[in-house]
C-alpha cells in the first residue's frame, strides 16, 4: 500500500476487504480506519518526500501516531478546489497558517492533522503536517450528531500557526496532488457503503424471519413472512432469503449488486 515501506504494504483489494468488514460491524470504526489510514498516511504516501515518509508512516502503521486529515472547511467540502479558504504563508523556514476547518474525523486527538491551505504567494493548493499541541492549532468536538457517533469529528481553528518547511508535503503543489489522494481513497469508501447495507439487510431479515417479540416491536406481518420462507435444509436462510427475493420482483441496478454480493458471502 505504501511505497519504499514493504513491511506496511497491502493490496488495494485488501484494504477493500478491510473496510467491508469494518463498516460490517462498525462504521465509526470503518471511518476512523479510512481517515487514518487513506486520507492521512495516502497524503504522506502520495505527497511527502521520501525522509517525511519514513518519519511518518511506520510509527502510523503501527498505531503510535494517530493521523487526521483537514480539507472541509465550513463553506466547502472537497469541492473547495478553486475556493480553499485557508492559507499558508511562507516566512523563512516556516509557514504560516490561518484559517478553519470542519467536520475532520479524528481531528480532536490525532497526533499528526494532514492540513490543505493555498499558499497565498501563488495561489496554489498546498499540503502542511500539523503535530498536536502545535501553538495556534485549536480542535473542538462536535456535538449532537445523528450517525457515526463514536467518530470525532472536530472544527478546527488555525491561528497564526506555524509549521516548518520540514512539515511541508514536499511533493503537494496544487490541488491535482490533493485530488489524487481523494481519489485513490473513493474505493475504500464504496467497500465500507456495501459493509454498512450488507449489515442493514441482515438485520431486516433477522427480524423479519423472527415469529415473535417479547418486548420489542409488533412480529412481522404475514405477507412480510412470506418473503422470507424457512430455510430448506442444506441451504442457508440468508441464501435462500435473497434468491427468493430475486425471484420476487424486479430490482434497481444497485439492489442486484447487494444481491449478487450477498450470493457470494452467504452462498445461494
Amino acid at each position: 500500500m505504501y511505497d519504499g515501506l514493504a513491511a506496511h504494504r497491502g493490496t488495494r483489494l485488501l484494504s477493500g476487504f478491510l473496510s467491508l468488514e469494518i463498516a460490517h460491524a462498525d462504521p465509526s470504526v470503518n471511518s476512523f480506519y479510512g481517515v487514518h489510514t487513506g486520507l492521512a498516511m495516502g497524503s504522506i504516501n502520495r505527497c511527502g518526500s521520501d525522509e517525511q515518509k519514513q518519519r511518518w508512516l511506520p510509527p502510523m502503521a503501527r498505531l503510535e501516531k494517530i493521523g487526521a486529515f483537514a480539507i472541509t472547511e465550513p463553506h466547502g467540502g472537497s469541492d473547495v478546489a478553486g475556493g480553499l479558504e485557508t492559507t499558508a504563508r511562507r516566512a523563512g523556514g516556516h509557514w504560516v497558517l490561518n484559517g478553519a476547518k470542519k467536520w475532520i474525523g479524528n481531528g480532536t486527538f490525532a497526533d499528526l492533522i494532514v492540513v490543505w491551505a493555498r499558499d497565498e504567494a501563488d495561489g496554489e493548493v498546498k499540503g502542511f503536517v500539523v503535530e498536536k499541541g502545535t501553538p495556534g492549532l485549536a480542535a473542538t468536538k462536535i456535538e449532537g450528531k445523528v450517525a457515526l457517533r463514536t467518530v470525532q469529528n472536530a472544527d478546527i481553528a488555525l491561528t497564526d500557526c506555524e509549521v516548518s518547511e520540514d512539515n511541508r508535503l514536499q511533493n503537494a503543489s496544487s490541488f491535482s496532488d490533493t485530488n489524487d489522494v481523494l481519489r485513490l481513497t473513493r474505493g475504500g469508501v464504496s467497500w465500507g457503503s456495501v459493509g454498512c447495507m450488507m449489515a442493514a439487510y441482515e438485520l431486516a431479515l433477522e427480524y423479519a424471519q423472527s415469529g415473535s417479540s417479547s418486548a420489542g416491536p409488533s412480529p412481522p406481518s404475514s405477507s412480510c413472512r412470506t418473503i422470507w420462507p424457512p430455510c430448506e435444509p442444506g441451504r442457508s436462510g440468508k441464501g435462500q432469503a435473497v434468491t427468493a427475493l430475486a425471484a420476487e420482483a424486479p430490482w434497481s441496478w444497485a439492489a442486484r449488486q447487494q444481491y449478487q454480493a450477498a450470493t457470494v458471502r452467504y452462498g445461494r
